[in-house]
């Protein structure tokens, strides 16, 4: 009997999560004045805006870099070229900022910007679309992006329309969890834990404590999207955790999650941390594990008291 509930409840969770795998929406206009040469966009809002839970009050921002003269040149397999940070910022975009606003599923904005643009230019004109996490110190954290080309036949009759963002999955490293869940008490353990591949802060990196970055991890327990338990390991000093050797934590993270709200109601969310030299916490990247989201999680239900262990590439987060 349990096992046919098992069986159902994977089956219902695949059905959920299919139906969640809706593309964050961007709603824009754009409209052009040939006289002036004026290129002006209104950002409206953000749709589908789905994120990590959070342990603070985050806010979102939006960020736009207008820039001229980029090539659009395709690989030898025919694939778009990624455009870098680096060769943006070589062109002095124009570059524009919302204002901070509460972070929300449906995340309005609505913000008006204008620059100087001429229509000859349009083919080589990109606009990089940056939505930012905001953490309670105004930091900027990027979870969305997408690169939109300026064409001529690029509709400038200030017609609002909605552009679709692909996942954003920059490489921030990996963290590898092994999970044991006790049914009989209502109790996960996360008994062994590491990291590998991480991108620590630069500022970190160049300092006279680049061979022993300060690194963490900690575990929030949600249930019923309110916070019930927060642990942490120990901290660690390895520069080993930039590279595929790893760097590895022995404290256990020991969450009593209850035999009534384990199933559905809770979720947990993972956080690799890095604490930098002014003793900010800076939070190198998440996941969020849970029977809706984590195959991770179904399969430690399906076999409680076994250890499982899967490795989770981090996702971005401010906190």
């Amino acid at each position: 009997m349990l096992t046919n509930f098992y069986i159902w409840m994977e089956m219902e969770n695949d059905e959920n999560e299919n139906s969640q795998k809706i593309a964050p929406t961007l709603q824009i206009a754009f409209s052009f004045t040939e006289e002036s040469e004026e290129f002006s966009f209104y950002i409206r809002q953000i749709l589908n805006f789905h994120t990590l839970p959070s342990l603070i009050r985050k806010k979102s921002r939006a960020i736009f870099y207008f820039a001229r003269g980029i090539s659009r040149k395709y690989s030898v397999m025919g694939w778009n070229r990624r455009i870098s940070m680096r060769e943006i910022e070589s062109r002095n975009p124009a570059i524009f900022k919302t204002l901070s606003v509460p972070l929300e599923k449906s995340t309005l904005f609505n913000e008006y910007f204008t620059c100087q643009a001429s229509r000859k230019d349009f083919k080589t004109t990109m606009l990089r679309v940056q939505i930012c996490e905001v953490d309670q110190n105004e930091k900027d954290t990027v979870v969305l992006e997408m690169d939109y080309w300026l064409d001529d036949d690029l509709q400038l009759d200030f017609r609002q329309f909605e552009l679709p963002f692909q996942p954003y999955l920059p490489d921030l490293g990996e963290v590898e969890l092994n999970m044991v869940y006790l049914p009989t008490i209502g109790r996960i353990v996360i008994h062994y834990s590491g990291v590998t591949n991480l991108r620590i802060l630069e500022e970190e990196a160049g300092s006279s404590n680049a061979q022993k970055p300060n690194l963490y991890i900690r575990g929030a327990l949600f249930i019923r999207d309110e916070v019930f338990e927060v642990h942490k390991t120990e901290i660690q000093h390895d520069l080993k955790a930039t590279s595929d050797d790893g760097c590895y934590f022995t404290k256990k993270l020991i969450f009593d999650v209850g035999r009534e709200s384990f199933r559905f109601d809770s979720e947990l969310l993972i956080h690799v941390v890095q604490i930098v030299e002014d003793g900010r916490k800076h939070v190198i990247g998440g996941i969020a594990l849970s029977a809706e989201r984590s195959d991770h999680w179904r399969q430690m239900l399906v076999s409680p008291r076994k250890s499982i262990s899967h490795v989770h590439r981090l996702i971005p987060t401010a906190g």
